[in-house]
């Protein structure tokens, strides 16, 4: 707030401290200056002093009553200053607060009032209380001219006073109007700086901790933006009594340390004006743009996901008849990635639309339910394979056994069978009823019967007829492929490529869209109206 070097004529020196300043670093510094030669009153002389006031004003009330004029305020005007001349000081004061009414406005035409913001620490950034806490230094300057003692004494550049000093004074009373919670540091006393220049300039600075809202939008979480605001307003005076304006330093943002997991991507500050049924007051307001640094859950969240995926693909490199192997890899895998997303979720607020992080976690979990589902499909397909298997060996067993019962001697006439044993071959044509061979003398006691009497003759139509009359057609080649073409080994070799580039694809769209949606949000999110000063840290 300054930018000069101390001067005797203290009308002078408070304009400059006054003055617009872009040199933030000397202005602090012949702040700094002009602080050492102030003339600090502590509580135990401000106590003393306040008792003589109020003897004075009890006696000046006496008077009053007895219409007797009181006694003028004593004037303190020396050419030669001393160092340190405390008694000074306390005399100034005593005279000032005699004379002081705390009740009445300073101005009747109102009183403009600068606010100044430093940001000392950002603390945490919670997600289920929707808010931000922080340190923050907040500065009021105004005049009242009945705190003006340039015409006492020009040997006293300012006072500093204690915090007592706030409960007897008039104040603007500016507060942090949309804060959840504000809380004065005492360490060990209330952090409370008031210092009071010659031409009646009082500069009141609070060291306070705010908790402020934050506009929670988990859209893109865990590449979220998230917007905070601070807005500061007088809770006792509308325009016509305070209006507020940023001071030329505007918000200072010196953070002690980094956020765990976000860091400042920009903060603007902006006058605005509200109106309440009591009339209109004027708004200050602070607004911090927060970027998400997601590297915590790369580490903690998404590395676990992408190994519990790549477990659940070995059961595709296991032998099919491995059931209880492939059944654990798989079970094992969506039971870790439910645990690893129930830690995660506990942490967040219960907000009823999707994230991109129940995409990620929902989408890995359906990459291991259908590794399940593939198993089985392999164990249906090798149950329908084997018994295709067993139908297909039966009919060859039956066709086989065809052959070998009707082999007939075309060119001849003479059918003859033989039997799958190595029997001696017999006559297929005389064959009773009840299935006695009549051409083996020996069967059953009969004689046998000359051959050419049964002779029969059967061609090669013939025999085709009978096999297709007593055994069906035989199976076409594509019927076959289909039974026999799918098995569980083919089926493990087509989800080995056709799952990895399904989830690499899957990667792809998710990471270039919600990177897209985090930039897209933080412009949804900046205002530009109307802003008063803005600023975004390298």
């Amino acid at each position: 707030m300054c930018r000069t070097s101390y001067n005797k004529d203290v009308n002078l020196l408070t304009k400059m401290c006054l003055a617009n300043s872009t040199w933030r670093l000397f202005c602090s510094i012949f702040c700094f200056i002009s602080l050492t030669n102030a003339y600090y009153i502590d509580e135990q002389d401000y106590d003393t002093i306040m008792s003589k006031v109020r003897t004075k004003r009890a006696a000046k009330d006496e008077l009053n009553s007895l219409n007797i004029p009181p006694l003028s305020s004593s004037r303190y005007i020396q050419e030669d200053c001393l160092a340190n001349n405390d008694t000074l000081a306390k005399s100034v004061l005593e005279s000032l607060m005699y004379s002081y009414d705390r009740k009445n406005v300073p101005n009747a035409k109102g009183v403009d009032v600068k606010v100044d913001v430093i940001i000392q620490a950002m603390s945490s950034i919670s997600e289920n209380a929707a808010s931000f806490t922080s340190d923050v230094l907040f500065s009021q300057i105004w005049l009242d001219p009945g705190m003006a003692f340039d015409n006492m004494t020009r040997c006293l550049p300012n006072l500093t006073l204690s915090h007592r000093t706030i409960d007897d004074i008039w104040l603007p009373n500016v507060c942090f109007q949309n804060s959840k919670s504000t809380t004065i540091h005492a360490s060990p006393t209330p952090n409370i700086f008031l210092l009071i220049y010659p031409n009646g300039t009082i500069w009141v600075n609070y060291r306070v901790k705010v908790e402020a809202p934050c506009e929670l939008d988990l859209t893109v979480f865990p590449m979220d933006v998230q917007r905070c605001t601070m807005t500061f307003e007088s809770y006792s005076f509308n325009v016509g009594k305070v209006r507020l304006e940023w001071f030329e330093t505007g918000v200072i943002v010196d953070l002690q340390g980094k956020l765990p997991d976000f860091e400042l991507a920009r903060y603007t500050w902006q006058k605005s004006q509200f109106y309440y049924p009591a009339g209109q007051w004027d708004q200050l307001k602070v607004t911090f743009y927060f970027r998400r640094t997601y590297g915590y859950y790369v580490l903690q969240l998404y590395m676990q996901t992408y190994m519990s995926v790549f477990i659940s693909w070995i059961a595709f490199w296991l032998d099919p008849k491995c059931l209880p192997g492939r059944i654990t890899l798989g079970v094992s895998s969506l039971m870790a990635l439910t645990f690893q997303y129930g830690n995660v979720a506990r942490s967040l607020p219960k907000v009823s639309y999707v994230k991109a992080l129940d995409v990620w976690i929902f989408a890995c979990m359906g990459f291991i339910f259908f590794s399940l589902v593939e198993l089985a499909i392999v164990g249906h397909v090798d149950k329908l394979v084997t018994r295709e298997k067993k139908k297909h060996d039966e009919q060859l067993r039956r066709k086989s056994t065809l052959l070998n019962n009707f082999r007939c001697d075309v060119d001849t006439g003479y059918a003859e069978r033989t039997t799958s044993m190595g029997e001696p071959p017999y006559d297929c044509r005389i064959v009773d009823n009840h299935g006695y061979n009549m051409a083996q003398p020996n069967a059953v006691g009969l004689k046998r019967r000359s051959l050419s009497v049964a002779r029969l003759t059967l061609n090669e139509a013939a025999i085709r007829r009978l096999k297709i009359k007593h055994y069906g057609r035989r199976p076409s080649k594509l019927l076959r492929w289909k039974q026999l073409e799918w098995t569980g080994e083919k089926v493990d070799k087509l989800c080995q490529l056709l799952f990895p580039l399904s989830f690499i694809a899957f990667n792809l769209f998710y990471w270039i869209y919600y990177t897209t949606e985090s930039a897209r949000q933080m412009e949804s999110l900046v205002d530009n109206v109307n802003l008063t000063g803005t600023f975004t840290p390298l």
